[in-house]
């Protein structure tokens, strides 16, 4: 799913955010690792957990086909949290945590709070660890634990390693913004027919401003808002 990349310059890392009367930290975490989880002997490069630093993210939606596979028109929501740059002498990398094609979620993204959303088996769905490739993970749970205009609060837990990064579970909470919702459907080639799309499919689109966007079509919120 393409997705622009969030704008976290208003998140200071590690900083903490007020919710519902109740302070949250954007933070790692691993059930079942211990902390001081580290690389692999004779794997010095590999990543430890905590190297892992949630600074902020970003999710958003896709209304998406591909009638050359067979596969219809359906709604996606993504979800990605990022994590702060770590250093190797070969180059420096920003990991991060995605959870992408994620169905059966509400159709309003101001209605995002309490949403669940847990998979296994790799089936359906996509989830993986960014660290200077991508690790897919074969299973992930998802929980939107707050909301604050087009601010989702989200903590999610991946496990089954399936490419070796080395970590059995890897685990984070952090505020992520509202990125876009994306419109690439093959029979769309307008932004009036991209929101009837939107619309048919269930999706309130409701304070988002469209334009068209590569081959298809884009609904965001305004720069400012801060929920």
């Amino acid at each position: 799913m393409r997705r622009a990349r969030a704008d976290t310059s208003r998140i200071e890392p590690r900083g903490r955010r007020k919710f519902d009367q109740v302070d949250f930290t954007c933070r790692q975490y691993a059930p079942g690792v211990p902390e001081n989880n580290s690389p692999e002997d004779g794997d010095g490069d590999a990543v430890s957990l905590d190297e892992l630093h949630p600074v902020g993210g970003s999710w958003g939606g896709l209304l998406f086909d591909n009638p050359t596979i067979g596969l219809p028109t359906r709604f996606y929501w993504s979800f990605e949290v990022e994590f702060a740059e770590v250093v190797r002498d070969y180059g420096t990398v920003s990991p991060n945590v995605v959870v992408d094609w994620v169905t059966d979620g509400p159709g309003s993204w101001r209605k995002m709070q309490g949403f669940e959303f847990e998979r296994h088996d790799w089936n359906g769905f996509e989830a993986s660890v960014y660290f200077f490739s991508h690790y897919r993970y074969d299973s992930a749970q998802l929980s939107v634990l707050g909301q604050q205009g087009s601010r989702l609060l989200v903590a999610t837990r991946l496990a089954g390693d399936i490419d070796g990064l080395g970590l059995p579970e890897v685990s984070a909470s952090c505020w992520l913004d509202l990125s876009q919702v994306v419109v690439s459907v093959s029979t769309v080639d307008d932004l009036e027919r991209a929101a009837r799309a939107l619309s048919a499919a269930a999706v309130d689109i409701a304070e988002l401003t469209g334009e068209a966007f590569g081959s298809g079509f884009r609904f965001s919120p305004p720069p400012t808002d801060l929920g």
